[in-house]
């Protein structure tokens, strides 16, 4: 099975990966403003102690640079957004495409100018009176030739 292009479904998901995209944004900015406010809050007068001087190791050393990780993930999902967006505008107006079908568009049309190439290359052996039965059965050689392509 091939791929399936509609536009409709292509806007949803455009408008689903922004929304999405927004509120991931939101949520790991306040994750990092809260990350950052904790450990400026281990300073030996605010919090102090070796719990507290552990905890904002892991925050320092780990929680933030993943946040910093997932934030560069996000930006690049935002660019492959911008991407598909202008890729999409291309070819919005079709509406709805079937690699499946365009395929076989494709091998009949192959086929079909194939054909059309050869009767016209032989055409100069219709001459005479058996002219109109030749050009005939060799239509309809065409024709089986055509078939046999989209099966």
């Amino acid at each position: 099975m091939g791929l399936v292009y509609s536009s409709g479904d292509s806007s949803k998901l455009m408008s689903a990966m922004s929304s999405n995209l927004s509120t991931a944004k939101s949520t790991v900015s306040d994750l990092r403003s809260g990350s950052q406010r904790l450990t400026a809050a281990v300073d030996g007068r605010t919090l102090s102690g070796a719990a507290y001087n552990a905890g904002k190791g892991l925050f320092s050393e780990l929680i933030l640079p993943t946040i910093s990780r997932v934030t560069t993930s996000m930006d690049g999902i935002q660019n492959d957004l911008v991407k598909y967006t202008g890729a999409n505008a291309a070819i919005s107006s079709e509406g709805f495409l079937d690699e499946d079908k365009l395929n076989m568009q494709m091998q009949l049309l192959k086929a079909s100018k194939a054909c059309s190439s050869s009767f016209s290359k032989c055409g100069w052996k219709f001459s005479g009176r058996e002219s109109s039965t030749r050009i005939e059965r060799y239509v309809k050689a065409c024709a089986k030739s055509v078939e046999s392509y989209g099966k």
